[in-house]
């Protein structure tokens, strides 16, 4: 029996309070499954792994009113003792006062929290009304618990010239030094999603070169930093032209099989690799109707749709037959690889 060394599955059990645009996971009709297919899961898939580790989400942690009980029942199911993502649910923060306290006696030391520029902006892009004052509350109660935020703004050209704001906004509420009141350390980074999942849609709204001069240096510099980025390549990418030029040279192909995966597990039972948004392409199968041997086989040998053409498909023949090689959007290379793989799985018979 083949083993990882380690095996992360995380289930889709209550969905999520927002409907981001940028979702990489792709939107997906709400259905709350019942606590005991997580009992079920770990029973699966523990033989075929030396650590096994369980999520009762995937897409926004702790949104279910039973989290503080889902988060016993996960840690009891996984072989090593969990740590809670640094990803924090703000929906939940404003909303439960023992949520951030509770974070805190986890030992949670910095909190993930994410804005897309002002209040309309933030509220759009997340798809509820009132995330961007959530967002601004939630940053407060970490303060006050003794949790540094970092915020990740995600940037697309139409709120690239909100930036500004948002880092005016941000010396003014004085988070830095209010972190290191308490041994912590404010972080702010900005950031483009990748190209998949809804965020496929917003395409045309991608950054190009000259937008990268728009940007306040302040949160060029803060972005650097949290990155270790030496520059602004490193932080955004290459156009599509320049990475199509590239790769239609490189002759590679891969396996994407690792040791230590994660899938997911849709509120179906359908099971995924966490490299991609669920999709028939990454289909691994179902746990009620397909046999856990065969689903860890698709895996391991590759015979989903899209991991059989990586590794049988040289990179070059991917990228030529769908890039683009006027493309003035900037992309990091691996999230290039993968928008096109999506989109050769997607257009040819690969």
């Amino acid at each position: 029996m083949y083993k990882f060394d380690k095996l992360t599955v995380c289930l889709d059990m209550y969905g999520c309070a927002n409907r981001c645009r940028h979702c990489r996971l792709g939107f997906s009709p709400k259905k709350d499954m019942n606590e005991t297919v997580l009992v079920t899961v770990a029973k699966k898939f523990g033989p075929f792994t030396r650590k096994l580790e369980i999520c009762d989400w995937y897409r926004e942690p702790d949104y279910n009113k039973g989290y503080k009980w889902l988060w016993q029942l996960t840690t009891a199911l996984s072989d090593n003792k969990k740590v809670h993502s640094q990803q924090v649910n703000c929906w939940r923060a404003v909303r439960d006062e023992e949520y951030i306290p509770w974070l805190k006696s986890l030992g949670l030391k910095t909190g993930l929290i994410t804005l897309y520029g002002n209040s309309m902006t933030t509220d759009y892009y997340i798809g509820r009304k009132g995330a961007y004052s959530d967002t601004l509350r939630t940053m407060d109660f970490l303060i006050k618990n003794g949790i540094a935020p970092c915020l990740q703004i995600y940037v697309n050209k139409d709120s690239i010239r909100e930036l500004a704001d948002i880092a005016e906004l941000l010396k003014e509420n004085n988070y830095e030094y209010r972190c290191q009141r308490f041994g912590g350390r404010f972080s702010v980074y900005i950031k483009q999603g990748v190209c998949d999942g809804e965020n496929v849609k917003l395409y045309d709204l991608r950054l190009t070169s000259d937008d990268v001069d728009r940007i306040p240096e302040y949160l060029i510099n803060e972005t650097k930093r949290y990155m270790r980025a030496k520059n602004t390549e490193e932080i955004f990418g290459k156009t599509g032209g320049e990475l199509f030029r590239e790769l239609t040279a490189d002759k590679s192909t891969e396996n994407l099989a690792e040791k230590s995966p994660v899938f997911y597990v849709d509120n179906n039972l359908d099971v995924f690799p966490s490299i991609s948004a669920p999709t028939p392409s990454w289909h691994l199968g179902n746990l009620k109707y397909s046999d856990i041997n065969d689903i860890v086989k698709n895996y391991t040998e590759n015979r989903t749709k899209a991991q059989r053409v990586r590794l049988n498909t040289p990179i070059s023949e991917i990228v030529g037959a769908v890039g683009n090689p006027n493309c003035d959007r900037l992309f990091k290379r691996e999230d290039y690889i993968i928008y096109m793989l999506n989109k050769y799985c997607k257009e040819t018979n690969g």
